[in-house]
């Protein structure tokens, strides 16, 4: 795989890098900071490899500390964390289809396995420590992987539903990542999401006073991925409606409203051009100077004296050559 040139799938079109179009002027090509890009990259995909290597770790730690409540769910929480790195990886392996798809589904996973093991994590605090209840209440891990499965489960299920309304759109399965088309489904997984981290926040505020030490990290990981997601979300929304506004605007003035109009346009291509039929006039609509003038028009065409006269078209082009002891038979 090159660093130097890439390229992805808009709409079944590839679409190359600027660096991939030395000497090509009609080549379709994209501005791409490829420095930034494969840093970028290459970060995603260290931290990536170092989730999956650190499962084995935490598998070593669990055996070794059976008492230690902090390693529960740690190995999913990895997984999904890995998931998540793994989404930026498709624009370096530059498949040829199916990358939107791709992409939303280790997006939803990744989420789901990652906030769902952090909230399951925070909900147990939350049980354990809170003071309004006067029994101890003990949640075991057992516990928690079923919540995890059945979160998993209504997320693959609802994956599932999603590719199969999706499958006749040629366009979302002929884009790469992350040119894809927009949906309403893909508008409930934002809300999805949200609602999610909201929830979040609402168990890390009820957990404020535990004597959990990770809550604090927990909490900060949940903020700042509900304000990111928020951020990204309004910004993506926006900036469509902005460019699909402007896209117009700039059509209207191009000369695409002559679709709305196409009388009009008519009209106007035929004054540019010099070829107006007044035949197509009804007399009805024609004012009493421009009749006269029309029957004017008509009796000099049809008189064999004038000049103008479409006969007479070799003697008004040609008059100034004609010598004075010439003549022209008409």
């Amino acid at each position: 795989i090159s660093f130097q040139c890439t390229w992805t799938v808009h709409g079944g079109t590839k679409v190359f890098a600027q660096t991939c179009c030395a000497g090509e002027i009609n080549a379709l090509c994209r501005e791409l900071g490829e420095q930034g890009r494969n840093i970028l990259v290459l970060f995603n995909a260290i931290c990536a490899i170092v989730c999956i290597l650190l499962v084995p770790v935490v598998i070593r730690e669990r055996r070794r500390n059976h008492e230690a409540r902090g390693w529960a769910l740690m190995e999913i929480f990895l997984f999904g964390a890995a998931a998540l790195y793994s989404i930026l990886l498709i624009d370096w392996l530059n498949p040829t289809s199916s990358t939107c798809y791709i992409a939303i589904w280790l997006r939803q996973i990744g989420f789901s396995t990652f906030y769902g093991s952090i909230l399951l994590k925070i909900y147990r605090n939350l049980q354990e420590y809170r003071v309004r209840k006067a029994h101890h209440v003990s949640v075991k891990e057992e516990d928690l992987l079923k919540y995890l499965a059945c979160l998993l489960s209504l997320t693959v299920t609802s994956l599932v539903a999603w590719t199969v309304g999706s499958w006749p759109n040629d366009n979302l399965w002929n884009s790469a990542w992350p040119q894809c088309d927009n949906q309403a489904w893909i508008y409930t997984w934002y809300m999805y999401e949200l609602i999610f981290l909201l929830y979040g926040l609402r168990l890390c505020y009820k957990a404020r006073n535990s004597t959990w030490l990770e809550r604090w990290q927990f909490t900060i990981a949940v903020c700042l991925e509900t304000v990111v997601t928020l951020l990204v979300n309004l910004i993506r929304k926006f900036h469509l409606q902005i460019s699909s506004e402007s896209m117009r605007r700039t059509q209207t003035l191009s000369g695409s409203s002559s679709k709305a109009h196409p009388s009009l346009a008519k009209l106007r291509d035929n004054l540019l051009n010099g070829t107006v039929d007044f035949n197509e006039i009804p007399i009805a609509d024609m004012n009493p100077e421009d009749i006269r003038v029309r029957r004017v028009d008509e009796e000099e065409r049809s008189d064999l004296t004038v000049e103008s006269a479409p006969h007479n078209v070799f003697l008004s082009t040609y008059k100034l050559q004609l010598e004075p002891n010439q003549s022209v038979r008409v």
